[in-house]
């Protein structure tokens, strides 16, 4: 518990940030894993989709403007599979 009066638990839960410039990657994945979250990251469309289909996730964070293939059909790509039909996709 903080002086305030706060109480913080770690968070057990995995996220992913797909990112297409370092600086914000860097200060999603800081914040992120600052409160107890395990990050993992991806560099295009591709590479996210291989991902998703290897690795379990809680949240996405998707980058709409990645190389090689964009977040909105990353995201149209994950959603055609069953499995992740109610997997949170975020925007950035």
């Amino acid at each position: 518990m903080d002086p305030n009066g706060i109480r913080y638990e770690k968070i057990k839960n995995r996220v992913t940030v797909y990112k297409k410039l370092r600086r914000n990657y860097g200060l999603a994945s800081d914040l992120l894993e600052g409160v107890g979250l395990y990050v993992d990251v991806a560099n295009d469309g591709y590479e996210a989709l291989e991902k998703i289909r290897l690795n379990t996730y809680d949240i996405i964070l998707m980058d709409m403007q990645m190389p090689k293939m964009d977040g909105v059909s990353a995201t149209i790509e994950i959603r055609k599979d069953a499995r992740f039909e109610t997997l949170p996709i975020v925007a950035m």
